[in-house]
């Protein structure tokens, strides 16, 4: 491991150092103090009186400093601002602490659930938090309103590999190269990374994942999952957009290939064959 350091960007064990997380933190808009988030215990107890909201978390495409709390009763809770927000990252589960009604929206759309909006929140028995927020949905339809509430803690992060390119060099120290990452989808979080060799990289399109997201820190810290290619370039690219829409391009399986014909690249589809089938050779087909 020592004669090859880049093997280190890959295994994300290696966290920064104290020393290193507070020259981040003097860098600009790496700075930003967040709320300490509620142990998970504190949370679970806290959610079972009704103090605080269990739901999924997601990003406003249109607005990257709102986040939306799909809960389980039939309504979301709208989080404004990046402090509210503290470090809930796309597709988390989080437990949310509901504003004063004061502070609600009025005459905004409330959303109702669909089946697969609140999974993962289904619940087998009848809670204190089921009587006092069936009727909050209620008050909350009647009167045409949209609660409003901030991130208390993180009860699962939702720990995908994220595709991105790095944007800037943020320091050096401790013989690595600390960089700031863009992921391609603006819903998720600039990530930190830490890496061996920035000027190979900082041309790159590469995956990614986040790791932690310390309190005192503007961006999550992540390491490296693998290396797509050349930013711009056609097979790179293709292979970015394939990854974000979970496309899988594994080599197929002996089993998968065993069910072929024999011969392999060599197969020719019979005349009594192509018979049976409709013919669409002659048609222009655009992909």
């Amino acid at each position: 491991m020592k004669d090859r350091p880049q093997l280190f960007d890959f295994i994300g064990v290696e966290a920064p150092s104290e020393a290193v997380v507070d020259q981040i933190k003097n860098i600009g808009d790496a700075n930003c103090i967040y709320n300490e988030h509620l142990p998970l215990l504190d949370i679970e107890a806290a959610v079972r009186t009704g103090e605080l909201v269990r739901g999924k978390y997601r990003v406003n495409r249109n607005n990257l400093n709102e986040g939306l709390v799909t809960t389980s009763f039939g309504f979301e809770i709208k989080v404004i601002g990046k402090a509210d927000n503290n470090r809930a990252i796309m597709g988390d589960i989080v437990a949310v602490r509901l504003n004063d009604e004061s502070k609600w929206l009025s005459n905004l759309h409330v959303n109702l659930q669909d089946e697969d909006a609140t999974e993962g929140e289904t619940r087998s028995n009848i809670t204190i938090e089921d009587k006092k927020y069936s009727s909050m949905r209620d008050k909350i339809l009647k009167e045409n309103l949209c609660p409003t509430g901030s991130v208390a803690g993180i009860i699962k992060r939702d720990l995908r590999n994220l595709a991105g390119q790095v944007s800037r060099l943020l320091l050096k120290a401790d013989h690595r190269y600390f960089v700031l990452v863009d992921p391609v989808d603006p819903r998720y979080p600039s990530t930190i990374l830490a890496i061996s060799d920035f000027e190979h990289l900082k041309d790159k399109k590469i995956a990614f994942c986040v790791d932690s997201w310390p309190d005192g820190i503007g961006f999550p810290i992540g390491h490296l999952v693998s290396i797509f290619g050349k930013a711009d370039n056609l097979d790179t690219e293709s292979k970015v957009i394939l990854f974000e829409h979970n496309v899988e391009t594994r080599t197929f399986s002996k089993a998968v290939l065993d069910c072929l014909p024999p011969e392999g690249e060599k197969y020719r589809i019979s005349e009594q064959e192509i018979k049976k089938r409709q013919d669409l050779r002659d048609y222009p087909i655009v992909y």
